[in-house]
């Protein structure tokens, strides 16, 4: 075993090391002409080398050390050289004052009581808190509409297209006669429903002018104004008459029309009253209601019986609405002429209103009325004849030919072409 106290095993031992430990191979190529011994030996200092022991290595001819033992018996020794104690002890006082670095001391002093109150009212201020007096936007137009009066023609707002959802409306530009020569080249542009008359309308402008506060103020009632058929310049046309009052708007194909006061006074219109007798001889005047289901759009029913041609009538509910004609069996009870003679089984049928081309009262006992329409399948005309009292006949025919007159399409003007034809070559016949 060799004593560190030899110097010349420790130089081999560093040297014999770094060969040992580099992978590189860098230190051999630096080392590799360094003969430490060798040059000792050629200065003359060879008594300085001392005697060899057991523990001491020997020299060859050349001068080179022969060490008899070099072992990985210590892990000093390994394929990798472990990392010196001071690297490691430095990087412990790296991380330690980098922990340091983080921690904050503070220290503990008695507070000073003098200026504590100070102290307190600088950090805990009273602070004023405002209210507000927040108003909600229904609220705030309430209060700027409180003073401003009632339209007299705000019962014709109902007839806004912009706030029916599945009605058919009509976009028509209105030019104001009354108003100045610049502000009658900005047209008012109204949505209204296709059922509405034209005095209807009429109203609508005049509660869109009063709402929106134009210059001058209108005044009178809708029968003070009346609607003409407007040029390009928007002033209306003198060579035609103005629109009826009582026809229906969707009837006119005009997407600009005029509005002018008219000078001539109201006519009076006197509508038709039936007296109502009680026990005690009172009257009453109940006006006459029956234009509101024929000029109204909405969905209505009524009970009849359509006729076969060979089968027994059948009992069915008829409902008529703005897009479609509806035709649904009512539920019979059973009976001797059910059990020997069976009706036909009637499904519920559904038309559009667009292949209905006509109805028209039939002077048969009893009353009946005919629906006619254009069977789209087999490409023929077709007549449904249906049985009931004389009031619910005009109903129909009324509603009908109100919502024809508005929606007839092709299949209508066909027809009425044909029944002219018809017509006339009959004429001719006789």
């Amino acid at each position: 075993m060799a004593f560190y106290d030899n110097k010349y095993w420790i130089l081999s031992h560093v040297r014999n090391s770094f060969l040992y430990s580099d992978d590189t191979g860098m230190c051999e190529m630096i080392l590799q002409n360094a003969d430490i011994p060798k040059k000792i030996r050629e200065e003359g200092k060879k008594l300085w080398f001392g005697n060899l022991d057991d523990s001491e290595e020997e020299f060859d001819d050349d001068g080179r050390i022969h060490t008899r033992s070099l072992g990985n018996g210590n892990d000093d020794f390994g394929t990798r050289r472990r990392r010196l104690n001071t690297v490691v002890r430095l990087e412990k006082m790296k991380k330690e004052q980098q922990a340091a670095a983080m921690i904050s001391t503070i220290r503990w002093k008695e507070p000073d009581l003098t200026n504590l109150d100070e102290e307190k009212t600088k950090l805990f201020a009273k602070k004023e808190v405002v209210f507000q007096n927040s108003k909600s936007v229904l609220a705030r137009l309430l209060a700027e509409h409180a003073s401003d009066p009632d339209s007299p023609f705000i019962e014709y707002a109902k007839f806004d297209g912009n706030s029916q959802l599945r009605a058919p409306i009509r976009t028509i530009r209105i030019f104001l006669s009354m108003q100045t020569t610049q502000e009658r080249n900005f047209p008012m542009t109204v949505c209204v429903i296709a059922s509405a008359k034209v005095f209807e309308l009429i109203g609508l402008v005049c509660y869109k002018y009063s709402q929106e506060k134009r210059e001058p103020p209108l005044s009178g009632t809708v029968d003070n104004y009346a609607l003409f058929i407007a040029e390009d310049d928007g002033s209306p046309d003198a060579d035609f008459p103005c629109l009826e009052p009582k026809e229906v708007v969707g009837k006119f194909g005009f997407t600009s029309l005029a509005l002018v006061r008219s000078t001539q006074p109201p006519k009076e219109v006197k509508k038709d009253n039936e007296t109502i007798k009680t026990t005690d001889q009172l009257t009453a005047e109940k006006p006459d209601d029956r234009g509101t289901v024929l000029e109204s759009t909405d969905y209505h029913s009524f009970k009849g019986f359509l006729l076969h041609k060979v089968r027994p009538k059948t009992e069915i509910t008829l409902g008529i609405s703005w897009d479609q004609v509806e035709i649904k069996p009512c539920p019979t009870s059973r009976s001797v002429t059910t059990l020997l003679w069976s009706r036909p089984n009637l499904k519920p049928t559904r038309l559009p209103i667009e292949v209905i081309v006509d109805c028209v009262h039939l002077q048969t006992v009893p009353a009946s009325v005919a629906i006619m329409y254009y069977d789209t399948d087999k490409r023929k005309w077709r007549r449904l004849r249906i049985e009931c009292d004389i009031k619910t006949i005009e109903q129909v025919v009324g509603k009908l030919k109100f919502i024809l007159e508005i929606r007839g399409g092709l299949y209508r003007q066909e027809y009425l072409h044909h029944m002219s034809y018809v017509s006339k070559k009959a004429s001719l016949i006789r």
